[in-house]
């Protein structure tokens, strides 16, 4: 009993050594001053409707490191959602600011102008709204290589269509990729 338990002690002590290593041994990130970053991030969300939900959210970006670790950039993002029979398509502007940690960790700000068309497709009617967010979020960068990392981040975004008076909180998980010029 006290071998197996001394043995699984040790390969648990080996898997926490590799893992570390992983973390914190990653290739030499190129998140310099100068360098320039082109991706993207695809968005599962869950939001405060209390109705049937589909969403999908891609968000193809630039970026542009004014110092090191610290980017400014433009996101785009485009959004379909389905909230029971009502179709909402959107596009959007969104400049933003990313710093990231030496340790792969990151940390962004990002303010959208966002155009939205709303389609029924029970009564034939549609609409269109002009909306403004404040979206912050914080994530983990893994470095595959010496210009590509995959991204990992939860997103807090705060959105409120023109000339309404109250506005909707949404939290999404965010998966992406970056590729670094």
């Amino acid at each position: 009993m006290f071998n197996k338990f001394y043995i699984m002690k040790k390969y648990f002590f080996i898997l926490f050594l590799f893992l570390s290593s992983v973390a914190f041994s990653q290739t030499e990130k190129p998140i310099t001053k100068g360098n320039m970053m082109v991706g993207g991030s695809l968005a599962f969300s869950s939001n405060d409707f209390k109705m049937y939900l589909f969403s999908l959210d891609a968000s193809p970006s630039f970026g542009y490191f004014l110092f090191d670790n610290f980017a400014v950039g433009i996101d785009v993002p485009v959004k379909y959602m389905r909230i029971f029979q009502l179709n909402e398509y959107s596009l959007g502007v969104s400049p933003f600011v990313k710093y990231y940690a030496n340790n792969g960790f990151f940390a962004t700000v990002k303010y959208g102008e966002h155009f939205d068309r709303y389609i029924s497709p029970l009564n034939m009617s549609m609409y269109d709204t002009r909306r403004f967010s404040l979206t912050t979020g914080v994530g983990y960068s893994y470095f595959i290589g010496n210009k590509v990392s995959l991204e990992g981040g939860l997103y807090h975004e705060y959105s409120k269509i023109r000339n309404s008076t109250s506005g909707s909180n949404n939290f999404s998980l965010r998966f992406g990729f970056q590729i670094f010029l």
